[in-house]
């Protein structure tokens, strides 16, 4: 799979699970409809500050934007992202740790990972 193919695929894939459109996620990273478009597309290459104003706007890391992972890990970066902006001052591991109560308080199955000793 071509490194293009992969950020097509994870750009929309990370832009639905937000619920964006193709206007408003430019409009959040400060890019054009068509620069969203263009990438999806894979008609268009973007340079490392466009890939930072992406990742920005999705609440991610730029790796994820060329990393195949899971959508059930897709979605709890993106709810981890929500958490982060509306309660500013949590760390990621108390963001986690509300993101897992609220998974086991609506039943879904939690993406967890090890925990370092």
């Amino acid at each position: 799979m071509k490194v293009s193919e992969i950020l097509a695929k994870q750009l929309k894939k990370l832009r639905n699970l937000s619920g964006l459109s193709h206007e408003e996620l430019g409009r959040k990273a400060g890019l054009s409809t068509q620069t969203i478009y263009g990438i999806e597309a894979q008609k268009l290459w973007v340079s490392p500050k466009s890939i930072e104003q992406i990742s920005s706007a999705l609440g991610v890391s730029e790796l994820e934007l060329f990393s195949v992972i899971s959508d059930e890990e897709i979605k709890k970066h993106a709810i981890l992202g929500e958490l982060f902006q509306l309660l500013p001052g949590l760390s990621l591991a108390q963001l986690e740790a509300v993101f897992s109560a609220a998974s086991a308080l609506s039943g879904e199955v939690v993406v967890r990972r090890d925990k370092k000793k």
